[in-house]
């Protein structure tokens, strides 16, 4: 690349700072983008040696759109294809692309777009449905819990009449006959136990 100009601090300090912005890219997703949008297009409107000075505005613009902020990822990817494409050729460092070259950087854009929005969709759509299991799961344990009740209160509550029962049989037996007043008692006492 003998015609674009020598890889100078200038250019290092560029290639390096969009992939030293991805450090913080979860904190502030939508501000690393625009900054490694405006070093890489910097870097090329620069006339240096062209490589995988992408790679970064990509990794950027994925993060973007899957943290929410897909209007900012889909001006980004908007302002990258005009700016790389069409803006060295008005500063008269490049010609002006092909037909073919400007269709397919188009083309490779829009898969790269059109692939994050599905990734997006799919996690999406794969946290809704944990978000669903967890609370049908806790439903579930919800309805068992009320079922468990239930059951408790409806044995406790025969008990507690088998008691009074007992305990009514014990009070008019206890002047008639004395000897059966004490079976009335134990199963009293029993009965208070199961409950």
């Amino acid at each position: 690349q003998h015609h674009r100009a020598a890889l100078d601090a200038a250019a290092i300090a560029l290639l390096a700072a969009g992939p030293l912005a991805l450090l913080v890219r979860r904190h502030a997703p939508g501000a690393v983008l625009v900054f490694t949008f405006a070093t890489s297009l910097a870097y090329w409107l620069l006339n240096y040696p062209q490589g995988p000075v992408f790679l970064a505005l990509i990794v950027a613009f994925v993060t973007a759109i899957m943290a929410g902020a897909r209007l900012l990822g889909w001006i980004v990817l908007a302002l990258s294809y005009t700016g790389f494409t069409w803006l060295p050729p008005l500063l008269g460092t490049e010609k002006a692309p092909s037909v073919g070259y400007a269709t397919g950087l188009a083309a490779w854009m829009l898969v790269i777009g059109a692939a994050t929005e599905i990734f997006r969709v799919r996690r999406e759509r794969a946290i809704e449905a944990t978000r669903s299991r967890q609370e049908h799961a806790r439903r579930r344990a919800s309805e068992e819990r009320l079922r468990i009740a239930r059951e408790l209160h409806d044995t406790v509550a025969h008990n507690l009449s088998l008691i009074y029962v007992h305990a009514n049989v014990a009070r008019h037996l206890i002047d008639d006959r004395p000897e059966q007043v004490e079976t009335a008692l134990d199963a009293i006492k029993a009965t208070s136990k199961e409950a």
